[in-house]
């Protein structure tokens, strides 16, 4: 599924960004392989269910399928990353090792599969979906699932209870059908940037140590400043007033 348009790949320079700066250092620090690397661009700020994200394919919009998600150079993702945080960029190789085959609910009809009488079958969990991927009945057949790995299937959809092809608290799919339906998506729960930046051949670089906020004191009157000391003493050196809550 591919939604909505987004802006064009610009270059412009945000800077100052703890993260990017790790990323850079880290994709600097292969000695010429990040040049091997292709990235996709997620959207983070939104998801369709728990589905992630992508730029699509010739700028056509967004999509959460890994097969229609365009792919980047290290220079041209990072560009658009100092440009907007929001488009983070991950390596290919990362997010397909992470994809598991998941079906949209808007590319299935019932009327399709109406006339089908081979199994085996995928089992649709009472008409529920997160997202729009439906979801199916686990193997074990007492969990639930989006991850088409996971589901059960079942030779016979008419020997299980509760189980019809239109209208009942389970749908029975033909999985032929389901599988040509199916594409790759990532759980947004399951990315992580330091397994990211390990999959591409070195460790990534510790963030720079954060230095303590200290307060500031000021008198309230006229707005001198003062040591913490003097704050809570009482009476401003300067003018004479005391600034204590």
């Amino acid at each position: 599924m591919t939604l909505k348009t987004r802006p064009s790949l610009t270059a412009c320079s945000r800077g100052g960004d703890l993260e990017i700066g790790m990323w850079h250092q880290g994709m600097q620090s292969t000695g010429g392989r990040s040049a091997e690397v292709m990235f996709c661009l997620q959207d983070s700020r939104c998801y369709v269910g728990n589905d992630v994200m992508w730029w699509a394919l010739g700028g056509n919009g967004y999509t959460s399928d890994i097969a229609k998600a365009q792919l980047y150079s290290l220079e041209a993702a990072m560009r658009q990353w100092e440009c907007r945080e929001s488009d983070v960029p991950w390596p290919r190789a990362y997010i397909e090792q992470l994809g598991h085959p998941a079906v949209d609910i808007q590319y299935m009809r019932l009327d399709e599969v109406a006339g089908f009488s081979g199994g085996p079958f995928f089992l649709q969990a009472g008409g529920e979906t997160v997202g729009n991927d439906i979801v199916w009945v686990s193997n074990g057949g007492a969990g639930r699932t989006t991850n088409l790995r996971d589901a059960l299937t079942v030779a016979d959809a008419d020997t299980v209870p509760g189980v019809a092809r239109r209208g009942s608290r389970t749908t029975a799919w033909p999985s032929s059908y389901v599988n040509a339906r199916a594409r790759l998506v990532v759980d947004s729960q399951s990315l992580d940037r330091r397994e990211a930046l390990s999959l591409c051949g070195f460790e990534p670089p510790m963030p720079a140590p954060q230095r303590a906020h200290r307060a500031v004191y000021s008198c309230r009157s006229c707005g001198r400043f003062m040591s913490e000391m003097q704050f809570w003493s009482g009476a401003c050196e300067h003018c004479g007033s005391d600034s204590r809550p």
